[in-house]
């Protein structure tokens, strides 16, 4: 897998709206009721539900392109990449141009299956469309760039022998998006358990690391999701994606918190220009 960074926000598919609103690819009302109920689901951060809504909606036409697309931001929202990768390509077979920014999204998720010639030729189709904002361009070159690396990694290998954490850190669950401060002192990452997201911590004691522990009340929340944290050099600020909280300004949003002693402070939703209606993620 090539070394990744996130530098941009990525979003849903800009097709959350109601059949009164816009013209759908289908004309199928069975498919366009299941459509509305996902999107319902996902407002409440129902996943399983929207996805089996979503198949239902496909089950009614298959042809509908806007359910595949929003079931492909859901599987890859769940980190399910190779479900997310053929909805992707599922609509581009049934509309190349739909939506450019599924050819970025399908080939981010290539990259994690270490599929880099695929990801490589949907990134550059992606930057064969015109004004690209300036980060999302940037962010397409530094996929590319991975791609590369990884491609000629693979072709020249070298010597290299991964190390479990161990039982420590990992467990049956998933554990995920790990980030240490500079002086590796203390290790933050998310771990999934029954599809909540909320962060664990470990600090290295005699050069162990030992087991790792629940972050935070301040932070995890049993409702809400947290991932995608970026801890400060310094290990005194925690940058994080919160999703659907009531203090939100939109479905996802950065938030900060700051170590205060063994613990940490209540986390705040950073103010406008960061974030905004939209969806931003992954600081």
């Amino acid at each position: 897998m090539s070394v990744k960074i996130f530098v941009v926000l990525l979003f849903f598919l800009p097709v959350f709206a109601s059949a009164q609103q816009r013209q759908y690819s289908t004309t199928d009302k069975q498919a366009i009721k299941y459509f509305a109920l996902a999107n319902q689901s996902l407002d409440e951060s129902l996943y399983d539900d929207a996805v089996k809504q979503l198949q239902e909606s496909i089950g009614a036409d298959d042809k509908f392109v806007e359910a595949h697309a929003v079931l492909a931001d859901v599987f890859r929202l769940m980190h399910q990449h190779k479900s997310a990768i053929g909805q992707y390509l599922k609509v581009i077979a049934l509309n190349p141009d739909f939506n450019r920014s599924v050819y970025l999204k399908i080939g981010d998720e290539e990259i994690n299956l270490a599929q880099y010639e695929n990801a490589q030729q949907h990134l550059e189709k992606y930057l064969t469309y015109p004004d690209i904002t300036p980060q999302n361009n940037f962010y397409a070159q530094k996929l590319i760039a991975d791609c590369k690396f990884s491609i000629n990694a693979i072709q020249h290998p070298v010597p290299f022998k991964p190390v479990n954490m161990g039982p420590e850190i990992n467990t049956a669950d998933d554990e995920y998006l790990p980030t240490a401060t500079a002086d590796e002192s203390m290790l933050i990452f998310t771990r999934k358990i029954n599809n909540n997201e909320d962060f664990y911590k470990s600090v290295k004691v005699d050069g162990k690391w030992q087991t790792a522990t629940y972050l935070s009340d301040q932070i995890n929340t049993p409702e809400y999701n947290e991932g995608a944290q970026s801890i400060s050099q310094d290990g005194k600020y925690l940058f994080f994606t919160g999703c659907n909280r009531p203090d939100g300004l939109g479905r996802c949003d950065i938030y900060i918190a700051q170590k205060k002693g063994d613990d940490w402070g209540k986390p705040f939703d950073l103010a406008p220009p960061v974030n905004t209606p939209g969806w931003e993620s992954q600081p």
